[in-house]
């Protein structure tokens, strides 16, 4: 009631009625009710974008519906400007955005799986924060190889370079043939193919080589341009400061980045030297 009369007051003087719906957002759980409530209704485009990333559910398919919400927003507003040489959207802070929301859709889809089709909060967004190799190896720090597995099979482009670092996280007292299928050179070993023969979600126009190469390219100047471009205030981009949305976690944001780092850079995969001096 309290809102509602607040609302009716801001109208009545032709107040922007944005700060109320913000904190009205803010103060209550992330739903599916409140996005359609209150969210929507918010015309601070790159806010609400922002909110759907950090947006925190208690439900796998809350969550997930609160990313393709924030999905479609970057979809729409990347279309919107002007198109590259390349038929594609210019790089801009949407398709920036997109491609944290599908890096943060991927990791709700890997919690899902952790916690045998449901969901942890706290997981997720400890994930989301980090980047997936930091995730692996500190799964592989607390031996946690029911976690470590999953994430390696669902993200195994990223973390594949890496491997023996990871490896080396596991305590000592791991028999190898605990986590035997993570060993490249075991017959039940997971390798990329089987799980991109297989995956969930199919690749994004936003995964693409020109993309990559803005984000490897991109200096702090960059980006207080792309915020000048989309009209982001500044509380919006302290937010994704906040949350750790870094050049390194947006390089390695989706396993089709990573594949098309490999494709473009050759392959990372461990030599048979590297395996041979990891074993000794």
């Amino acid at each position: 009631e309290e809102w509602g009369s607040a609302l009716m007051l801001a109208r009545q003087h032709g107040l922007d009625t944005d700060q109320i719906y913000k904190a009205r957002w803010t103060s209550l759980p992330a739903s599916i009710e409140g996005m359609s409530d209150w969210l929507s209704r918010i015309s601070d485009r790159p806010w609400v974008v922002v909110q759907c990333l950090i947006a925190c559910a208690t439900s796998y398919e809350t969550q997930r519906h609160i990313l393709v919400y924030g999905l479609k927003e970057t979809d729409t507003q990347a279309k919107k400007i002007q198109y590259s040489i390349s038929n594609k959207p210019e790089w801009s802070w949407w398709v920036k955005l997109r491609l944290a929301l599908l890096g943060a859709l991927d990791r709700a889809d890997t919690v899902h799986e952790i916690c045998s089709g449901g969901f942890s909060p706290n997981m997720y967004q400890t994930l989301r924060q980090s980047t997936i190799l930091d995730a692996a190896i500190n799964a592989a720090y607390s031996g946690d190889l029911f976690s470590l597995k999953i994430i390696f099979k669902r993200h195994t482009s990223c973390l594949m370079p890496r491997i023996f670092d990871i490896l080396d996280a596991l305590p000592e007292t791991c028999s190898i043939s605990s986590y035997e299928t993570l060993l490249p050179w075991s017959n039940n070993y997971v390798s990329d193919r089987d799980f991109h023969s297989s995956k969930l979600r199919q690749n994004d126009w936003a995964e693409s080589e020109y993309y990559l190469q803005h984000i490897d390219s991109a200096q702090a100047h960059d980006d207080e341009e792309l915020n000048r471009r989309a009209d982001v205030c500044q509380a919006v981009t302290d937010v994704l400061q906040r949350e750790n949305v870094s050049q390194r976690w947006l390089q390695e944001a989706t396993e089709e980045l990573c594949l098309i780092r490999q494709r473009t850079h050759g392959s990372q995969v461990p030599s048979s030297r590297d395996m041979e001096t990891w074993v000794i």
